[in-house]
């Protein structure tokens, strides 16, 4: 081209030649090369999950198309909401505080934004459902050996517990603390939980006296718990009370078992042995000879044993 102007339409290094017209003898002189970029307006395009929750980082992801230039590739992306700018990077990531919708619009160009092109979209933010954990049991510890089902008040669209579980609930066995990821509406949400654990009950059964003759009572007696159940409860009155009786015919073993303060079950067991009545003579050693003359010497007939028995000596 020889005019004063030139009309450029395919990128490339250009320079200009100036020639003087009044002075033939003067040589030409060359202007640097430029680089001129010949391109389409930009399409501004993006794309981002909707809805956004309020109080999450939302992500924009740009779809915008320009032309390549391996020599220059530069694109600027201008992003706003509601107006107000908030970045100039090809994928953005926004906090939005609020639930609402809210105005987000994208311009791209090239150097010195030329070519522009311009797109604007509504992103609508909602507010994260509440998560509240609760319990089979009414409470968060469990007694030993027991368990519980944890599980949410609310239903969400997809759950992933720290044991490694997807489903709505889980049982627990240990003590520990358990959390879960739970998503709805884009929301994702946490929430965790610490299960603590009682202490095993402590009971202790007595039987007073441990040892009788068939046909006395024994008193059955126990601590640790909060209800009492006794058995076998043949023969046992108040036999679910802390403190029984009982008319044992034979030895045997009595079983106390119950809840304690805080829920958690636990057991005793006591014997009781019974001296049949064949037996009793055999236990005891009478002396064979006694004196009551009042001289201090041997004036009461001592038989050994018979302390451990509730009867008495008819001669």
């Amino acid at each position: 081209a020889t005019g004063s102007s030139h009309v450029v339409n395919v990128s490339g290094k250009y320079f200009l030649r100036l020639t003087s017209t009044v002075n033939l003898t003067c040589p030409p002189i060359d202007t640097d090369f430029k680089k001129i970029r010949v391109v389409n307006n930009a399409i501004a395009d993006f794309t981002f999950p909707d809805p956004g929750c309020a109080g999450e980082e939302v992500t924009f992801q740009n779809a915008s198309i320009t032309d390549a230039d391996t020599e220059d590739p530069f694109v600027l992306y201008e992003w706003t909401i509601d107006g107000d700018e908030f970045s100039g990077i090809t994928n953005p990531a926004y906090t939005f505080s609020s639930a609402q919708d809210y105005s987000v619009e994208l311009k791209v160009s090239y150097r010195d934004g030329t070519c522009t092109g311009e797109t604007q979209k509504t992103i609508t933010i909602v507010q994260a459902p509440a998560t509240t954990l609760v319990s089979s049991k009414g409470m968060f510890n469990i007694c030993p050996g027991d368990s519980l089902t944890l599980s949410l008040a609310n239903t969400f669209e997809t759950y992933q517990w720290s044991t490694g579980s997807t489903q709505p609930s889980i049982v627990v066995k240990e003590a520990g603390t358990y959390t879960v990821l739970l998503t709805s509406n884009q929301c994702e949400i946490d929430n965790s939980q610490v299960i603590g654990e009682f202490p095993e009950p402590n009971v202790v059964a007595e039987a007073q006296p441990a040892s009788i003759n068939l046909g006395e009572i024994v008193t059955l007696s126990a601590t640790g718990l909060a209800t009492y159940r006794w058995r076998p409860n043949e023969g046992v009155t108040d036999s679910l009370s802390a403190t029984a009786t009982v008319f044992p015919q034979a030895t045997k073993n009595y079983w106390v078992l119950g809840v304690d303060a805080n829920g958690c079950t636990g057991s005793d067991t006591v014997e009781v042995v019974v001296i049949p009545e064949d037996n009793i003579l055999g236990l005891l050693e009478p002396q064979k000879y006694f004196s009551p003359n009042g001289d201090a010497i041997h004036d009461q007939w001592q038989i050994e044993g018979i302390e451990a028995f509730n009867c008495s000596i008819i001669i």
